[in-house]
């Protein structure tokens, strides 16, 4: 993992998104140690504010909390259920998927959180994930291995 570090700090500290998910992932699986969460959360935090798919798809998790999903419960700070918050990285998260498992998983999993928020909530977030645009705009997306 030394090799991932080397590769993607400079990657990082360029703000490169893909970078940042990728590393942050490496963080929140323990791979790079234990304890690193937070470090990971700051990273899908900066890369889905430039839009990367991957790192909007795991804070709507993280916020949505579902029991079917292991993976992103988290229930310490800086994370509780909130279906709203969940719901505007989602519908974010549809705006930039790319790949076919993207899209799958915005499509599976947006119908089940607008059922549980009022009808008029679930139009203010899709107005403002409407008026919504990444700090990178125009950056195609990289198959990421």
């Amino acid at each position: 993992m030394d090799l991932a570090a080397k590769e993607w700090k400079p990657l990082i500290e360029k703000n490169d998104p893909d970078a940042e998910f990728r590393f942050g992932w490496l963080l929140w699986t323990n791979v790079l140690g234990p304890n690193r969460e937070l470090e990971a959360i700051h990273l899908f935090r900066k890369a889905a504010e430039q839009g990367q798919p991957k790192a909007l798809l795991i804070l709507g998790d993280l916020y949505y909390q579902s029991p079917n999903n292991p993976t992103w419960q988290v229930k310490n700070a800086p994370f509780a259920k909130d279906v709203e918050k969940a719901l505007g990285f989602y519908l974010r998260a549809q705006k930039t998927a790319y790949y076919p498992p993207e899209k799958k998983a915005v499509e599976y999993v947006l119908p089940k959180i607008k059922a549980e928020i009022q009808p008029q909530r679930v139009r203010a977030a899709e107005i403002e994930a409407d008026a919504w645009k990444p700090v990178i705009v125009g950056r195609e997306p990289r198959r990421l291995l």
